[in-house]
C-alpha cells in the first residue's frame, strides 16, 4: 500500500477579523488534504496571526516553524498565494528553493503545479499582484490618515486627560477623532510635570512620582496601577 504524503499547512491573517479567517483557511486546507489523500494532522497546521505578509517567510517565527515541520514532510500547502507572500522577490526565491529540495508547494488559488514552467509564470505574476495590492492599501491608509490630520482629528487611542466626543447620527459616526478635555485628569498631568522637576532643577524619577500617586489613590484611565512607565506616557502622550 502506497504511503500517504505528509503535508504541512500554513495559515496567515494580518488581523483576526480578516475575510478569509484562520478557520476558513484551515477548512479549505483540510478538504484539499483529504481529497489529495495527504496526511495532515492538526499539529502540522501552522496558524500565523497579525504577521505582515511583506516580511520574508523565513524571517517569520511561525514561517520558520512551518519550514522546520516541512523538513520531515513532503508538501506544504497554502489557501492562497497572498496568505503566504506579499513580497514577490521572497516568493520567487523560496518556492524554487523548496522545489529543489524535492518538496511540493501548493497554493489552492493557483490550481496548477508551481514546479512547471507555466506554474512558475503564474505564481510570479500573482506574487507581483499581491505585493502591488499591499502597496495600494498602504498608500490609501496613509492618505486617509493625512486627511484626518488636516481636519484636526486625532489618530490612535484616546489619551489620559481626554474623552472621545464621537456619536452616531442616522447610523453615521459624527466627530470621530475629536476629543474633549477632562479637567480632573489634566490636573493630574500637570501635577506629574510639576513633580518631575526638583527644586534644584534636576529630574525626579517617574517611579517616585508613581509611588506618590499610588499613596494619594489617584485613579488611572483603565483602573490599573501607576508605574514609572505609565507616568512617562502620560506626560509624553497623555495616556494611562
Amino acid at each position: 500500500m502506497e504511503q500517504k504524503k505528509r503535508a504541512v499547512a500554513y495559515v496567515r491573517v494580518s488581523t483576526a477579523k480578516q475575510e478569509l479567517s484562520p478557520e476558513a483557511q484551515k477548512e479549505r486546507l483540510r478538504q484539499f488534504a483529504a481529497f489529495s489523500d495527504y496526511d495532515l494532522p492538526e499539529d502540522r497546521i501552522v496558524v500565523d496571526i497579525a504577521t505582515c505578509g511583506r516580511m520574508r517567510f523565513e524571517d517569520r517565527e511561525l514561517g520558520r516553524k512551518a519550514l522546520a515541520l516541512l523538513a520531515d514532510a513532503d508538501v506544504i500547502i497554502f489557501a492562497k498565494l497572498a496568505r503566504a507572500f506579499r513580497n514577490a522577490a521572497d516568493a520567487l526565491t523560496l518556492v524554487p528553493k523548496l522545489i529543489r529540495q524535492k518538496k511540493d508547494v501548493t497554493f489552492l488559488d493557483l490550481g496548477i503545479s508551481v514546479a512547471t514552467p507555466t506554474g512558475k509564470m503564474v505564481m510570479g505574476m500573482l506574487a507581483v499582484q499581491a505585493e502591488w495590492e499591499l502597496d495600494i492599501i498602504s498608500e490609501r491608509t496613509k492618505e486617509c490618515l493625512d486627511e484626518a490630520k488636516r481636519q484636526g482629528k486625532r489618530i490612535g487611542g484616546v489619551p489620559y486627560g481626554s474623552r472621545p466626543t464621537a456619536t452616531f447620527v442616522n447610523d453615521r459616526k459624527v466627530n470621530g477623532g475629536v476629543w474633549a478635555i477632562v479637567p480632573e485628569e489634566q490636573t493630574v498631568i500637570e501635577r506629574i510635570r510639576s513633580l518631575r522637576v526638583k527644586p534644584d532643577g534636576s529630574k525626579r524619577p517617574y517611579r517616585d512620582i508613581a509611588a506618590q500617586l499610588e499613596v494619594d489613590q489617584v485613579p488611572t484611565l483603565r483602573g490599573g496601577r501607576w508605574s514609572g512607565e505609565v507616568c512617562r506616557r502620560v506626560v509624553m502622550r497623555g495616556e494611562a
